[in-house]
């Protein structure tokens, strides 16, 4: 697709992306939260990969996935500045499947990595290496799947409201989420983001930037469905100008009642994301103004500035 339903974002320059509107797609440092493992300190450590965006135990070629462990490095945390991404953070390298990773942020305890897109389908073996050293630091095991849907979310648990952009690019939430956010009106189309797409085509290189054009599509159909109904998907792939990042532009249904945690839910190879929410507004329950403008001062119509 094309037009203003595909808008090139910000390139990644650390952990966090700002998108047009402002936007965060949150991937936490730091100390781990709800929801995130803790792990015990042992002799080689041991290491638990997930999700970065749902947190689920399975990730996907070229996803963006989250290591946890445990005193892992003693130099401070480092985030990617730049593009490609480096393979080396704060002295710490990652190989899944024997294949090193590009990083986008390293610390004492999180890691936070693209899995290789030649990493094959099944339990894959994780080592994090230190200062060049051949013998693991910390190791682990996790599982890959052809496709492994994520959606990211507001507050980075991986639940509730989706991130998300309305058609006109503001966020799409409560009105009083975030400063200009608002519901979507039926009928009309948002962009979420994700990641877990899997091999796209055309493939783009590890820890490269994905074009915008050609696009990176997804390799198979993606369905959308919004508050229970399937939903008309636009375009399935890789965000343009991000490493990993899966963007999908649907269309809310036109049915769909007025709902700020309205349901969504994605899948590719049946494979499906947890459910996440979306802020939407049935078009016919939306207000319209129409009228003349008039100045404060005089109460003469402003010529050009009616409201329709």
């Amino acid at each position: 697709m094309g037009g203003s339903r595909m808008k090139p974002h910000p390139r990644l320059g650390s952990l966090r992306w700002l998108l047009p509107a402002g936007i965060v797609l949150g991937i936490a440092v730091g100390m781990a939260g709800p929801g995130r493992p803790v792990l015990a300190t042992r002799a080689t450590a041991a290491v638990a990969v997930v999700n970065a965006a749902s947190y689920a135990d399975s990730v996907a070629p070229g996803s963006i996935a989250a290591l946890f462990s445990t005193g892992l490095t003693v130099q401070p945390a480092q985030s990617a500045g730049s593009l490609p991404l480096p393979t080396t953070l704060a002295g710490l390298s990652v190989k899944v499947g024997g294949i090193v990773t590009p990083l986008f942020f390293a610390s004492a305890a999180q890691i936070n990595l693209q899995i290789p897109n030649v990493v094959v389908a099944g339990n894959a073996v994780v080592e994090v290496f230190a200062n060049g050293s051949a013998t693991p630091i910390a190791t682990g095991s996790v599982s890959v799947a052809d496709s492994a849907p994520g959606v990211f979310t507001v507050n980075q648990e991986g639940t509730l409201q989706a991130t998300a952009l309305n058609s006109d690019f503001s966020i799409n939430s409560n009105f009083d989420a975030f400063p200009g956010s608002r519901p979507e009106a039926s009928g009309t189309f948002v962009v979420i983001y994700a990641t877990g797409v899997g091999r796209t085509s055309p493939l783009v290189g590890d820890g490269q930037a994905s074009p915008g054009g050609p696009l990176a599509n997804a390799d198979g159909p993606t369905t959308v469905t919004i508050g229970g109904v399937a939903a008309q998907v636009l375009y399935s792939g890789l965000a343009p100008g991000y490493v990993g990042l899966w963007q999908i532009n649907a269309v809310l249904p036109a049915s769909l009642a007025t709902n700020l945690t309205t349901s969504l839910r994605l899948e590719l190879k049946s494979k499906q994301s947890q459910p996440t929410t979306l802020a939407v507004a049935n078009k016919n329950d939306l207000a319209t103004v129409s009228g003349a403008v008039v100045s404060a001062l005089t109460g003469a119509p402003v010529n050009g500035a009616d409201v329709a």
